[in-house]
């Protein structure tokens, strides 16, 4: 198969899609992240609620996955099956496992070292730690926010060269220029540049991984 324009063109197009793809897995999983963070605290302030009330940790816990934001639900339930068979220590064991997430496992060592040292002034540390966690949201929001701003101008600059090569190759005088063995070569190296270039837009954009300082058992 003899090399064109229209082919060059055509491979541009099969990466920008498989691009789409990959992101829109990747961002899928991502928000499923965010949201579970962003509703965390809400857990966190209505097992406080029940606690100040009166009442024990376990009933607490049941009454706040019952009133659960719908994100959460999804890793509480380990959690709640695990809480009706066995001890509380346990349960949160499950819970650590469920959720992968440096926020659920710091709130299960509180829980764990409060249990060890007689568990007084829970709810007073629950208190901080949830306002900790609304202030963290809060700052890798605006994180993602001007991440999200620069990525999106960056691949506007990676993608803008070919759509003016699709405009130019509509007008047939255009396409004359590009089909001998220099323009192909100029649109393979291109090619190979804006893939690179995207690659690199990626690489330096991706969210750090959250670091899990808690993630085994304490």
């Amino acid at each position: 198969m003899s090399l064109s324009p229209q082919w060059v063109l055509t491979l541009a197009c099969i990466f920008a899609l498989a691009s789409l793809v990959l992101g829109f897995r990747a961002n899928r999983s991502q928000i499923r992240r965010v949201r579970e963070s962003e509703a965390w605290p809400a857990f966190v302030e209505s097992v406080i609620s029940s606690i100040a009330a009166g009442s024990s940790r376990v009933e607490a816990f049941e009454l706040a996955v019952a009133r659960a934001p719908s994100n959460l639900q999804r890793g509480l339930q380990p959690f709640e099956d695990a809480l009706k068979r066995r001890r509380l220590a346990d349960a949160l064991n499950e819970l650590r496992a469920s959720f992968e997430n440096a926020q659920v496992d710091e709130f299960v060592q509180i829980l764990t070292l409060n249990e060890k040292f007689g568990g007084a002034g829970l709810v007073g540390v629950l208190k901080t730690y949830a306002k900790s966690c609304r202030a963290w949201n809060a700052a890798e929001a605006q994180v993602r926010s001007k991440n999200l701003a620069s990525l999106t101008v960056a691949k506007l600059g990676v993608a803008a060269p070919w759509v003016l090569l699709a405009l130019l190759l509509g007008r047939p005088e255009s396409a004359t220029s590009f089909e001998n063995s220099a323009g192909i070569a100029i649109l393979l190296g291109g090619l190979v540049i804006c893939v690179c270039a995207f690659s690199l837009i990626v690489l330096l954009g991706r969210q750090r991984e959250e670091v899990r300082v808690y993630a085994t058992k304490g």
